[in-house]
């Protein structure tokens, strides 16, 4: 869904800012399940904008991760990337902390024994065996959906189809995610990854950097220079809301400036009151999803 960037593109400065979410069908349906071919179908639209570079691409979790193999498309095409943001999203082969999810599950049972009054001990015990006997089912059965999701994502990739009407964007993409298998380097200008720094404690804002022990979540191997790792206040989510937000957006401005001078050149004395060899500006688009 774009409309979560509306408030960082309304900020920023400077080049048009497109927001491109996946195809769908009628029925609602998305037409692809691989992230190599939804990122082959925002390069097909972006180019049908700007049909050639330097392009800007950003994105968050998803998008990010999109984002990256569109850089990588357009190069293997011959044109130019000048600007990759990956906001808050982990390369395929990121490594996850250690017991990351066991400490996740122990830090809930912490929450049940600490809303335990001295009267209640004694109901202690079966609730915390409620609990476990929950949290395995809820793993097992997890773990079935998973793999039916996967096996869907796979036969629509194999085949070519749409994946099914019924699988929400978030599912089809974590398949896709744990299918994926980039190739090669990108040699973009400039790739800053946006890194989330404290939640807010909802689930789906726990910033990625609880979650993977890499520095750049393991994006270094997917980049042939070097990437640039930011800061940023807010959690998964709330990085792009208010008033979180605004550090977001000029910090992704200062970036953006950097790639825009560098491309512009020197400028050079005014002679005779004209400048000599002034810079020409140049069309950029930055494609979001």
């Amino acid at each position: 869904e774009t409309l979560l960037y509306r408030t960082l593109a309304m900020q920023l400065q400077g080049p048009p800012v497109y927001g491109i979410q996946p195809e769908r069908h009628p029925d609602g349906a998305y037409v692809h399940a691989s992230i190599v071919d939804l990122a082959r179908s925002h390069v097909s639209r972006l180019r049908q904008v700007q049909p050639s570079g330097p392009y800007m691409l950003a994105g968050l979790c998803a998008g990010g991760v999109i984002a990256v193999e569109m850089a990588r498309q357009l190069e293997v095409e011959g044109e130019e990337v000048s600007f990759v943001g990956i906001i808050d999203a982990a390369d395929v082969e990121a490594l996850e902390r250690p017991f990351h999810e066991m400490r996740l599950r122990w830090s809930r049972v912490r929450d049940v024994i600490g809303r335990t009054s001295l009267t209640g001990i004694g109901a202690l015990v079966p609730r915390l065996m409620r609990k476990f006997g929950n949290m395995l089912s809820y793993e097992l059965s997890s773990r079935l959906e998973r793999r039916r999701m996967d096996q869907a994502v796979a036969s629509a990739t194999r085949s070519g189809e749409a994946a099914p009407a019924t699988l929400a964007f978030l599912d089809l993409y974590k398949a896709a995610h744990r299918r994926h298998r980039p190739r090669g380097l990108i040699c973009a200008q400039k790739v800053v990854l946006f890194k989330a720094t404290q939640g807010n404690g909802a689930p789906d804002d726990s910033p990625y950097c609880a979650q993977f022990a890499d520095h750049a979540f393991g994006w270094g191997r997917r980049v042939a220079n070097h990437i640039e790792v930011v800061d940023i206040p807010g959690g998964h989510s709330s990085a792009l809301q208010e008033p979180n937000v605004g550090t977001l957006a000029r910090l992704m401005q200062e970036a953006i400036d950097e790639v825009l001078v560098a491309q512009a050149g020197p400028i050079l004395p005014v002679t005779d009151g004209e400048v000599a060899g002034a810079p020409v500006e140049p069309i950029m688009t930055a494609a979001m999803s």
